[in-house]
């Protein structure tokens, strides 16, 4: 007998997961969120938030406390140093030789009104639980999935509650596997992987030690430990007391994990750092692959894969969990559209011919970033010359990607590009970024992002704007217009937008509710309600 029903049923709590539920609160669509563990975890994994990533989170309220989280993390000194070096105590500091590449483009201040933000994953997974519980969301931790089947209206799938053994049956219309690198859905779907797989294997020992007066004056990010008998990264997750070290070991000469108890592994961080007596908590050691495998296909009927269960990436860079939150970005928006009945479900559709694509290229870019020895500059000229022709700038591989899909009015030939971090305006780009004054607040072009599509027309498109608002009443769709100029809805009295977004001042573009631009027309056209609307009917999968 099914016990309940829910539009989405999400499974896995991680930081993908938590954030596809706060997305689809967001859009107005309850959801049921599953996950094994008891709690959030209480490793910090990933440490990086990318702006586009932040972005995101200014979308739903949320980017002002994350970064108010991250803050108190770094209780002193500063973050973003690279040390090289046999022991911690002997390091130096060294630019990090991977950090350009191609595409660098403008200064981000100019692109966008949010900035790289350091948050661990161990600090911002309550952060993002928190907020979910706060609006109302359904989460259940210390639940598992144990089996589920799908048919052509829906997902039925069975649960088990550890603390009591109960078990239960849930209903979905759609189900979202969130559930990690070696996701469980995914394999009980059949989907085949793609990549390079395994590239190296390594132990994470999470530790605590008070290393504050060691680091004082030569903060830093990460610290490679390179020496006959160990190859590593220390990594600083506060600069005082909090450390992760990356441990390699290679298995291909007969080293496992279980050659690395507790009490070797504080050994070998003593031995690493310099000091033989220092007082070391293991307070974690997990294997881990750095590892590139995509999944073939991002959907199966109703079910939809997002984060590492869609694609498993190398962590330099920090490309993984951000790319894995876009995907649930894109998701949720669409999956609303199709409930509220504004679009076709076939509009689903295009989350992997959109989100795929940029997953290979992430992945691909992590890959190249996993020499250490070439990222921090020790690699023969020829090899890192090598590397650097293929390297992308990390801000262009987060936020410069171009989507592809039927509801995107194209304006290039051929495949998108990564050569630029240029939001210019073009379809399938994030929306430029203009401050602007809105009833009397500074505001950004993307603070304009709602449940809905926006129209945004150049100070002389009053055309568009009336069209818009008609289209709107008329076909009951959730479009608002906006006018932006030196007078009119948005002020923007140097017209910066108009000249950002690639129109005249007649001009128009359709922002989707992610914030992507759908459709462009440079100047005013005759009957501009109609083109509108076989735009909107494009774009929402929908027959005029």
């Amino acid at each position: 007998m099914v016990q309940e029903h829910v539009p989405v049923l999400i499974v896995g709590g991680g930081i993908v997961g938590l954030s596809t539920s706060l997305f689809l609160l967001h859009q107005g669509v309850p959801s049921l969120l599953v996950e094994r563990h008891a709690s959030t975890s209480i490793l910090p994994r990933a440490r990086g938030i990318h702006f586009r990533t932040m972005e995101f989170y200014r979308e739903i309220g949320l980017d002002e406390t994350i970064r108010a989280t991250g803050a108190a993390v770094i209780k002193q000194g500063s973050f973003g140093g690279f040390l090289i070096g046999e022991t911690l105590l002997c390091a130096r500091r060294q630019p990090i030789a991977m950090a350009g590449g191609r595409g660098r483009g403008e200064s981000l201040q100019d692109l966008s009104p949010e900035d790289f933000c350091f948050c661990p994953q161990d600090e911002l997974e309550p952060v993002l639980l928190a907020s979910a519980h706060q609006r109302g969301g359904d989460l259940r931790f210390n639940t598992e999935l144990i089996s589920f089947e799908q048919d052509d209206d829906g997902v039925t799938a069975t649960l088990v509650e550890h603390a009591s053994g109960t078990r239960s049956t849930v209903r979905a219309d759609y189900m979202i596997a969130a559930d990690g690198a070696r996701s469980p859905m995914s394999a009980a779907l059949g989907i085949t992987q793609s990549g390079e797989g395994t590239l190296e294997h390594y132990l994470n020992i999470y530790f605590e030690a008070d290393l504050s007066e060691q680091v004082r004056g030569k903060e830093f990010s990460q610290c490679l430990i390179e020496r006959p008998d160990m190859y590593g990264v220390l990594v600083s997750i506060n600069n005082t007391d909090r450390w992760v070290f990356h441990l390699s070991y290679d298995p291909a000469k007969g080293e496992t994990p279980d050659d690395f108890p507790p009490e070797h592994c504080q050994e070998l961080i003593r031995r690493a750092i310099g000091l033989p007596d220092l007082a070391v908590e293991i307070r974690s050691i997990g294997p881990w692959e750095s590892a590139v495998r995509i999944a073939d296909s991002f959907q199966r009927g109703r079910i939809f894969l997002v984060g590492d269960a869609a694609h498993l990436m190398p962590p330099w860079g920090g490309f993984g969990a951000n790319t894995g939150i876009a995907d649930a970005h894109n998701l949720a928006w669409k999956l609303a559209a199709v409930f509220n009945g504004q679009a076709t479900p076939d509009l689903l559709a295009t989350y992997e011919m959109e989100r795929r694509p940029v997953a290979c290229f992430s992945a691909e870019q992590s890959a190249l970033r996993s020499d250490i020895r070439i990222r921090y500059g020790l690699g023969s000229a020829e090899e890192t010359k090598a590397v650097q022709q293929k390297l992308v700038s990390m801000n262009v591989v987060v936020g410069g990607y171009q989507y592809c899909s039927p509801t995107i009015f194209a304006e290039d030939e051929g495949a998108p590009t990564y050569d630029r971090l240029s939001f210019d305006g073009r379809p399938g780009t994030r929306v430029p970024h203009v401050w602007i004054e809105y009833r009397g607040q500074l505001i950004s072009t993307l603070d304009l992002l709602w449940r809905g599509f926006v129209l945004l027309t150049g100070p002389d498109g009053r055309a568009w704007y009336e069209a818009a608002n008609r289209l709107a009443s008329r076909l009951d769709i959730e479009l608002e217009a906006y006018r932006v100029g030196p007078s009119g809805d948005l002020l923007d009295p140097e017209c910066y937008w108009h000249e950002a977004a690639g129109v005249a001042p007649d001009g128009a573009l359709l922002m989707r509710p992610d914030g992507i631009v759908a459709w462009r027309s440079w100047k005013s056209v005759p009957q501009p309600e109609r083109v509108l609307e076989q735009v909107m009917m494009r774009v929402l999968c929908r027959v005029l």
